[in-house]
């Protein structure tokens, strides 16, 4: 049995995904032990894009900040996290595919990591909750998704401007 950090129940009763819980003292007790608290550094690296994923964390405390790479290999920042209870990651409770963004710890962070298979084992333990933190899971992805179809449009246009303006530019260098 691992040890717990004071107060793991009352995060997952404060969470967005998993606030329904507070009802069900054996469902946050059981959920409870599925969590381990991990530590970063300001600095480090807590997931690595294009690395194999199996696990969500949950802030506690501190400030992630969520880069992925453009097609050139820059980063660009996708998001910062300082909210308690915030969640990233939560694509590897659905699937086993590799993580889409790099999470870096900008301040001295403290998480709960819940992993797929602990994950699997309070789905099939608490099949009632586990429909409705799928559900949750669903509409934060969805949110995420809706945001960075928002964003593709804004940058998509930004760009064609500027093919319209780099065009004009070049005619009117022409010497026409």
């Amino acid at each position: 049995m691992t040890t717990q950090p004071a107060g793991v129940a009352d995060c997952i009763r404060s969470s967005e995904l998993f606030s329904f819980l507070s009802t069900d003292e054996r469902a946050v007790a059981f959920l409870s032990e599925c969590f381990r608290a991990v530590s970063f550094r300001s600095g480090s690296i807590i997931l690595r894009e294009g690395d194999s994923g199996d696990s969500m964390l949950m802030m506690l405390s501190g400030t992630v900040r969520i880069d992925t790479k453009t097609p050139a290999g820059d980063q660009y920042t996708v998001a910062t996290l300082s909210e308690e209870q915030a969640c990233f990651g939560e694509l590897a409770l659905f699937d086993s595919q590799l993580r889409s963004a790099t999470a870096i710890a900008d301040t001295d962070c403290q998480l709960l990591e819940l992993d797929r298979e602990s994950f699997e084992r309070f789905a099939d333990a608490f099949p009632e909750h586990a429909v409705v933190v799928y559900r949750r899971l669903g509409k934060i992805v969805s949110q995420r998704l809706r945001r960075a179809s928002k964003d593709i449009g804004i940058l998509f246009q930004a760009l064609v401007q500027e093919v319209k303006e780099a065009s004009l530019g070049s005619r009117g260098a022409g010497g026409h």
